[in-house]
């Protein structure tokens, strides 16, 4: 690899018909180089250079003057930008041909504009293209258009083209919701045009063109999102569903447990409780403990700017903790990892691998049904303000809820569908299924919560939320508010039925409900309506309700008080543990929110995700996080069951360490 040679005569330096320029952190510079012919004497950039096949963008060549002009340019090879000539990388060689390696970022100076760490390496000739073939068949569908491995454009690159498919997925959503809505003789308010692109070609974008197209996809995005919030509210204002809202007139939380004040209830709490039609609220006890300290004050950071601060300091963090040059660059074997990382344990739950799309592999890094817990702690409080107060740490335990209804493409819905779905609203749910899919879900987190001795769990309303909210797209039968209620509330009694079961009486549950929209108000009554029931009063007596409460800092809350044996389920993406954190969008998901307020979390997923901003995350193997977590020194529990029908619940059996 010391100098350029030709096919024809290998012994011959600088005569290669092209080369390729790896590795730089200005992702522009890298791909294919074409050789060009200057004149034999009398040119001071010797008598061959280098042309980018990408015309107009850089070039390669080699530079001598004695001119005191250029002295801040001593001799050498320059990687230049066409446009300005300034130069973006150097090294040190001979006219003869371009170094293989030795390049550096120049200093800023008059004739240069430094390019970003690191330095490029040059392949030379035929190599290139074994190297190319190579890296090719390692990597299954990675981008074949030149850009660097894992630089800032990749990351920016990255961000982009999921957002266009957040994008194009709810613009699409929308499109049909209104059609679908519109043949029952319902109206709701007509989408935007879409007949401007959402999709373009994205791999030739600097990161000016980048940039703009992000800022231009964003303001669709949150013109499709404020469409969305008026069609749902169109749905729900047909509904026979009425919210109890009363101010307690206690003024402040019971503190009997549900099985001791069940008969000291209020015949209008009775009433209500008896009614479905009512959506339970924050405004009674309903005989369960509320702490509301919290209570009308939601959580979040005082504007998105400084949400954006936060990401973008926890990506530097993590960045630096684990010695990577830039975030989006493909993690060292011998990268240190962050605290806590040898304490990790994945439950692997072997019903995967006789369900369809269910096990880990291919796109999916965690199987449908496995729990992953780690070791972190909280940076950020409620607020979004850095925690100076002591922080110990606690467990997090990344579950992923069944997703059938965030998109007429939902990932899930398939699996979960008696007859085949065109997209068309006429596919229809096979509701046992699901039900007991997502009970075996809340068993494995049962389960984690007493092999880890977990002392306090804290919960939200899992798999609710986005993962229901367009289900009626793909099953126009959930178009009926109550329809899709009656499923929420179903979810929750799956989940109380599992924690009451599957958890210790010293396991004190901690839930997180809002009240602040019409989804959070009956999420909320779904769970209210599962613990007051009376099939739930053992559990009932050991779980407290904060409304408006954030779940990270409330762990962080308890843990620094109390205890070690902390839990706080996060629902997780199976793709991509963390999914786009470091992204702008997706600004109320607690997948995403957690990871930006805290980087020894972050900095897990980056490694357990083998993150690499420059390539597609396909083609994982199904043991790929499995011998991950035990690299980082943390230990795998296979979880076995036995069932005669896949659509009843699982008898499940003792754990099995690796």
């Amino acid at each position: 690899m010391g100098g350029c040679k030709s096919k024809s005569d290998p012994g011959r330096p600088g005569e290669a018909d092209t080369i390729d320029v790896v590795d730089a952190g200005t992702s522009a510079v890298n791909g294919q180089y074409n050789i060009k012919k200057g004149p034999e004497t009398g040119w001071r950039h010797g008598t061959h250079w280098y042309e980018h096949v990408d015309p107009g963008t850089y070039r390669i060549y080699f530079f001598s003057s004695t001119d005191s002009a250029f002295a801040d340019m001593p001799d050498g090879w320059y990687v230049t930008s066409m446009q300005d000539e300034f130069a973006v990388y150097r090294a040190k060689g001979s006219a003869v041909s371009a170094p293989s390696t030795g390049w550096q970022v120049p200093p800023k100076g008059a004739f240069s504009k430094p390019g970003s760490e690191p330095a490029p390496t040059i392949i030379q000739g035929s190599k290139s293209k074994k190297v190319a073939s190579s890296k090719q068949a390692s990597t299954p569908k990675q981008d074949a258009s030149p850009k660097a491995a894992g630089s800032e454009l990749d990351v920016k690159r990255l961000t982009v083209e999921q957002l266009a498919k957040e994008t194009e997925a709810l613009a699409i959503t929308l499109q049909q919701q209104w059609k679908t809505y519109a043949k029952t003789g319902g109206q709701v308010p007509q989408p935007a045009s879409m007949s401007e692109s959402i999709c373009k070609d994205l791999s030739k974008m600097d990161m000016a063109a980048l940039t703009k197209e992000e800022q231009r996809l964003n303001e669709l995005l949150d013109k499709l999102n404020k469409e969305d919030r008026e069609t749902i509210a169109v749905l729900h204002s047909s509904s026979s569903f009425k919210g109890v809202h009363r101010k307690n007139s206690k003024g402040e939380s019971r503190t009997e447990s549900s099985a001791q004040t069940w008969a000291k209830l209020s015949a209008q709490e009775l009433a209500e409780i008896k009614d479905p039609s009512k959506l339970l609220g924050q405004d009674d006890d309903y005989g369960l403990v509320w702490d509301r300290c919290w209570q009308n004050k939601p959580p979040g950071p005082p504007d998105e700017h400084h949400r954006g601060k936060t990401r973008e300091g926890t990506k530097k963090k993590v960045a630096q903790e684990l010695g990577l040059p830039y975030f989006g660059k493909a993690p060292s074997p011998s990268v240190r990892p962050p605290p806590g990382s040898a304490e990790t344990v994945l439950f692997v739950d072997s019903r995967a691998s006789g369900e369809p799309n269910a096990a880990a592999g291919g796109e999916n890094i965690l199987g449908r049904y496995d729990v992953l817990c780690l070791r972190v702690c909280a940076d950020y409080d409620r607020d979004w303000q850095f925690i100076k107060a002591s922080r110990k740490d606690f467990w997090v335990a990344h579950a992923a809820a069944i997703n059938i209804g965030e998109s007429v493409s939902a990932p899930d819905f398939g699996d979960f569908c008696i007859a085949p779905n065109p997209g068309d609203a006429s596919g229809k749910l096979n509701e046992e299924l699901y039900f007991s899919s997502m009970g075996s879900i809340f068993e494995n987190i049962a389960y984690a919560c007493t092999n880890l001795k977990i002392q306090s769990l804290i919960l939200f309303p899992f798999g609710m939320g986005a993962f229901l909210r367009h289900l009626g797209q793909l099953d126009s039968k959930y178009f009926d508010d109550e329809e899709q209620q009656r499923l929420r509330r179903r979810v929750a009694r799956e989940c109380v039925a599992a924690l009451a079961k599957g958890t210790s009486e010293a396991c004190h549950i901690h839930l997180c409900l809002m009240f602040g929209h019409q989804e959070s108000e009956r999420n909320a009554d779904a769970f209210i309506r599962a613990l007051v029931a009376k099939e739930a009063a053992s559990l009932g007596k050991r779980v407290t309700i904060w409304p408006e409460g954030d779940s990270f800092h409330l762990a962080n809350m308890i843990a620094s008080k109390d205890s070690k044996n902390v839990m706080l389920l996060n629902g997780a993406n199976r793709r991509l543990l963390g999914n786009h954190w470091f992204a702008g969008r997706a600004k109320i998901a607690i997948d995403e929110n957690l990871h930006r307020r805290s980087w020894r979390m972050s900095a897990m997923a980056y490694l357990l995700n083998d993150f690499d901003a420059s390539r597609e995350f396909e083609g994982r193997s199904g043991d790929e996080l499995e011998q991950r977590v035990k690299k980082l020194g943390g230990r795998v529990e296979m979880l076995w069951c036995s069932t005669s029908n896949t659509s009843t619940k699982n008898t499940r059996g003792k754990a099995n360490a690796i």
